[in-house]
C-alpha cells in the first residue's frame, strides 16, 4: 500500500507554563497521546519515525473545545495534562484535545475486513487525551477509533455506522453531551414508574446544549421535567422559556422560586400531585445551586453533579441525606468510559437512530464556530482567535479547512 503524501502536520499544544503554541512536524513523526502514552514512554527515543502505510492516517474535520479542555489548559482540572519532554519542544508539552471528528484518508488493508475503509468518518474511542487539535493525526491501533459514518452505507458489518444524513456538526458532538445526557437519565434511576407521568427530573442550566439534550431525552422517555433558569434570563425571557418548552420542558421556574419555601411547601406538591416524585436532579452548576436543587427531591431521590459552572464546592442539606435517604453523586463521562470501555459504543448505537429519525436534534444556538484555514491562515491569527474562544469559556466547534 502506498503511503499518503502529506506535508507538515500542525497541532495546537500547551507547554508546562500553560502557553499555547502551534507545532509543525513531519507526518511520519509519531507523538504519544491518550491510550498510546505508555507505549511511547517505553521507547528511548523522544519521537518515533513511522511508515505511514502501516498506520491509519486521519484528516481532522473538526474538533471541540470542551469545559474540561479549558480547565486542563489552566491547570484547574483534577486530571492534569500529560506533558512530556519531546525532541522538538522547548519544554514539556502535549498536543491538546480529547474530542474530534476525523476522516480516514489511508488505512492498511488488514483492517478492510473489519469494516473500515478510506473515507469513513470516525471519532476517538474514549474521552482521554487523543490530541484532536491537529490538522491530521495517525493511530497505530484500530481500537483507538470508532467509525460513526461509513463511506459505504450498505456495509453490513457490526460497526457503528450511521446514514449519510448526519452532518459534520452533529457527528462532532455525538460523543460528548448526547452521550452524557443518555447515561444520566438511564443509568442511575432504575425504577422510573411505569406510569411515567408521575415521575419528574429537575435540571439547572437548561439553556445549554446539554440541558436541551436532557429535555429532549426526558420527553422521549415520557419523564416530566422542571427546569430552573437563572433569574437574569427570566427578565423578558419569554422567547427562552418558549424555546425550553419546545425542547420538552414541562415547567420552567426561576432560580429564586426554586429557593422559596412557598414553592417547596405549596407549589411543588401541587405540581407532583398525590403520587408524583422528583426522582432525579441534574446539577451543572454546583455550589449553592446544588443545595436548592436537592431540596426539591422526593424521598430516595438522587442528585448528580456533572458540571461546576459556578466553580464553587457543592452544598447539600444533611437532613436531605439522613432523613429523606437522598444520594448525592458525581458524574464524569471520561471516568465512566474508563470503567466500562463498551459504554461509548453501546450508547452511540442507541442514540444515533434517534438523531437519524429526527427524534433528537442537536442544539446549535449555544455553540460558537470558528474556521481553521491552516494552509492560508497565519498561525498567530488563528491562535489569537482560539485563545479568545478559550477565555470566553464558550463551547466551540473548530472546523478544519483543507
Amino acid at each position: 500500500m502506498t503511503a499518503p503524501i502529506l506535508g507538515n502536520i500542525k497541532s495546537v499544544c500547551s507547554d508546562s507554563n500553560n502557553n499555547l503554541f502551534i507545532h509543525h512536524y513531519p507526518a511520519n513523526c509519531y507523538y504519544s497521546r491518550g491510550n498510546e502514552l505508555k507505549e511511547y514512554l517505553s521507547n528511548s527515543k523522544n519521537d518515533e519515525k513511522i511508515d505511514l502505510s502501516s498506520v491509519i492516517v486521519l484528516k481532522t474535520l473538526s474538533f471541540i473545545l470542551t469545559a474540561t479542555d479549558i480547565e486542563q489548559i489552566s491547570n484547574n482540572h483534577k486530571l492534569k495534562l500529560p506533558k512530556h519532554k519531546q525532541i522538538h519542544f522547548n519544554s514539556p508539552s502535549c498536543i491538546l484535545g480529547s474530542e474530534g471528528l476525523f476522516e480516514i484518508i489511508s488505512i492498511p488493508p488488514k483492517y478492510f475486513n473489519m469494516g473500515f475503509q478510506k473515507g469513513d468518518w470516525c471519532i476517538p474511542a474514549d474521552n482521554d487525551m487523543f490530541g484532536t487539535w491537529s490538522t491530521f493525526t495517525t493511530v497505530k491501533n484500530i481500537k483507538s477509533i470508532l467509525k460513526i459514518k461509513s463511506v459505504n452505507v450498505s456495509n453490513s458489518l457490526e460497526t457503528t455506522i450511521v446514514s449519510s444524513n448526519l452532518d459534520i456538526y452533529l457527528c462532532s458532538f455525538l460523543s460528548i453531551n448526547s452521550l452524557s445526557a443518555y447515561v444520566l437519565l438511564n443509568n442511575f434511576v432504575k425504577d422510573w414508574n411505569d406510569d411515567l407521568d408521575q415521575d419528574y427530573v429537575i435540571i439547572n442550566l437548561p439553556n445549554s446544549q446539554m440541558g436541551k439534550l436532557l429535555l429532549q431525552l426526558a420527553n422521549y422517555k415520557g419523564i416530566k421535567s422542571i427546569v430552573v433558569l437563572a433569574d437574569k434570563y427570566m427578565i423578558n425571557g419569554e422567547d427562552l422559556c418558549s424555546s425550553l418548552l419546545s425542547f420538552g420542558a414541562t415547567y420552567v421556574i426561576s432560580e429564586s422560586k426554586c429557593k422559596s419555601k412557598n414553592f417547596l411547601q405549596i407549589e411543588l406538591p401541587k405540581i407532583l400531585g398525590r403520587h408524583g416524585q422528583v426522582k432525579l436532579a441534574l446539577d451543572a452548576i454546583s455550589g449553592e445551586s446544588t443545595f436548592h436543587l436537592a431540596n426539591t427531591l422526593s424521598e430516595n431521590g438522587i442528585i448528580i453533579t456533572y458540571g461546576t459552572a459556578s466553580s464553587e464546592t457543592s452544598q447539600i442539606s444533611a437532613e436531605k441525606l439522613m432523613f429523606d435517604n437522598c444520594q448525592h453523586l458525581g458524574f464524569w463521562l471520561s471516568k465512566e468510559i474508563k470503567q466500562n470501555p463498551d459504554l461509548k459504543v453501546d450508547v452511540l448505537k442507541k442514540i444515533v437512530p434517534l438523531f437519524e429519525k429526527g427524534i433528537l436534534k442537536m442544539p446549535k444556538d449555544t455553540v460558537q464556530e470558528i474556521i481553521w484555514d491552516h494552509r492560508q491562515q497565519d498561525d498567530i491569527i488563528f491562535l489569537r482567535e482560539l485563545t479568545t474562544s478559550i477565555q470566553s469559556k464558550n463551547k466551540v466547534l473548530v472546523r478544519v479547512k483543507h
